[in-house]
């Protein structure tokens, strides 16, 4: 039986007992799956539809009416190409004036105070744009690029968080028991051991795991067994881990307490 002592539940386990990957690791793949979030955000907050939904209502329904361009600028977001971005306003058809941002190509002839022809749409005039120009003008690229890449990275991004965040509510919150070696054996590179434990109900829970030979854990369980202990779930005692007091920010107060 295992005889190591861990700190007492709640405990502070350290990044690499609770995470899937390294920590740089984990940084890049975050940071890869936000990456295409970030770009549409930053694409919606200059003004672009991002998904491409006001430029297909305006093919639609559409009402013309007069405005005028206020503001014309080039807009060069990175990896894509250069468009000119114009501010402008216009009066609907209920009298109100209201502000708007399209997108032409480069090289078009629009002069910031010219009066200009807009069209929007008659059931929701915040749709609008200036004739010849578009809310988006990366589609359908952009769109697919945000419904098929960044909306299931935000996804897949959740759910390892949520499965990062169980680990560890595993390992602060999780009750402590020894196990026992029933076998083992090494079959190429392979260690596959049996085991059992013992949960805080009486229970016995038998289990069969099978590691790398030269990953730390089949190295500590092949080597020095009693360096581990199994900490289960209280209401779903199958649940469980193999760790070591390593895996776990020394609680200092505690070790004082025990050396008195």
């Amino acid at each position: 039986m295992s005889s190591q002592v861990l700190p007492a539940a709640p405990r502070r386990p350290r990044f690499a007992a609770t995470a899937r990957v390294q920590a740089r690791l984990a940084v890049f793949l975050v940071g890869l799956l936000l990456l295409p979030l970030i770009a549409a955000l930053a694409l919606h907050a200059a003004g672009v539809d991002v998904f491409g939904h006001e430029d297909d209502t305006l093919r639609m329904e559409r009402a013309t009416g007069p405005g005028r361009v206020v503001r014309v600028e080039d807009f060069a977001p990175r990896f894509l190409p250069q468009v000119r971005r114009l501010a402008f306003e216009f009066v609907d058809g209920e009298g109100t004036t209201r502000e708007g941002i399209s997108f032409a190509p480069p090289g078009t002839s629009f002069t910031a105070g010219a009066g200009t022809r807009i069209e929007y749409s008659p059931n929701d005039p915040a749709i609008a744009r200036v004739v010849g120009t578009l809310r988006n003008p990366y589609e359908p690229a952009l769109s697919r690029l945000v419904a098929f890449v960044a909306l299931p990275g935000l996804l897949a991004l959740l759910l390892a968080l949520r499965d990062h965040a169980r680990r560890r509510m595993l390992l602060v919150l999780g009750r402590e028991c020894g196990f026992e070696i029933l076998e083992q054996r090494v079959l190429g590179h392979r260690l596959h051991t049996r085991y059992r434990y013992r949960d805080e109900r009486g229970a016995f829970h038998s289990v069969t795991l099978v590691l790398d030979a030269r990953s730390p854990l089949a190295v500590r369980l092949s080597g020095a067994p009693l360096s581990l202990r199994v900490i289960h779930d209280l209401h779903e005692p199958t649940r469980h881990r193999l760790v070591h007091a390593g895996d776990f920010v020394a609680d200092v107060h505690a070790d004082a307490e025990r050396s008195a």
